[in-house]
């Protein structure tokens, strides 16, 4: 089942899309809103339980785990570039 989240590719789209809503339309039917991963385009597509299986899925999963050294320096990198503002 999709659910928000998830990216499907797939020969239907022209680029990865992320799923951001799902609504079911009957038995095997669903209505499902999209935003391209590179475009950032939306679009509203009805799938059925055969046009799945033509579909990759790919669960996009929150991970806590990188590096805090470099997540420290990203931070300072932009408080340097917004100092001006507020001297």
């Amino acid at each position: 089942m999709l659910r928000p989240g998830q990216v499907l590719v797939g020969p239907q789209f022209s680029e990865p899309m992320a799923v951001e809503t799902v609504r079911a339309d009957g038995v095997n039917m669903w209505v499902v809103s999209l935003v391209g991963e590179r475009t950032q385009q939306f679009r509203r597509v009805t799938l059925t339980r055969e046009d799945l299986r033509t579909l990759q899925v790919l669960d996009r999963e929150r991970r806590f785990d990188g590096d805090g050294q470099l997540l420290r320096l990203g931070l300072e990198a932009y408080r340097l570039g917004i100092a001006y503002e507020f001297d």
